[in-house]
């Protein structure tokens, strides 16, 4: 497979919003492996994972806030929402995309889901489509969309493949 950091775009050309870094908070090593390389891909920026919540508590203790967080809702220590309102809670962290990435049905966190108003919303399993058309939505024009959308699509699959060989 390509190497990923090979094949991004200058982020000047496709992000939106000042560069930054981005907060996976996820236990699931290989999901985590996979949102890493498809946010590396459309951002351009640094990744940073956490596979607890206490320990992204700790990273955005340490550093800026990030431009977007993907948040598992269901962490180990501090959980998704919790992550959320200490996002919230930074200066302008308004401003920050939240996603949240989760089995727990919207109406079970309905309430916090529309106090910290995320930017999307995603329901595991989601299929890779789904995700990388939230992300684009997130990070890229729509020129930018289709075109990622194509290339994303086949290197999600050559990932896939090379680690579930079968």
């Amino acid at each position: 497979m390509a190497d990923i950091e090979e094949s991004v775009t200058s982020i000047d050309d496709l992000f939106l919003d000042d560069p930054g870094w981005v907060l996976i908070a996820e236990d699931e090593v290989e999901i985590a492996d996979l949102l890493r390389m498809v946010v590396s891909r459309i951002t351009g920026m640094n990744v940073q994972i956490c596979l607890n919540g206490d320990e992204a508590l700790e990273l955005l203790a340490r550093r800026q806030r990030p431009v977007a967080a993907l948040l598992d809702v269901m962490l180990p220590g501090a959980d998704g929402i919790q992550l959320a309102r200490a996002i919230r809670a930074i200066e302008e962290g308004h401003r920050t995309r939240i996603i949240f990435l989760t089995a727990v049905p919207r109406e079970r966190i309905a309430k916090d889901v529309d106090e910290i108003q995320p930017f999307a919303f995603l329901r595991k399993p989601m299929s890779l489509q789904q995700l990388s058309d939230e992300m684009l939505s997130a990070f890229a024009s729509a020129e930018q969309s289709i075109e990622f959308s194509n290339e994303l699509s086949d290197e999600i699959s050559e990932y896939l493949s090379s680690i579930n060989p079968d």
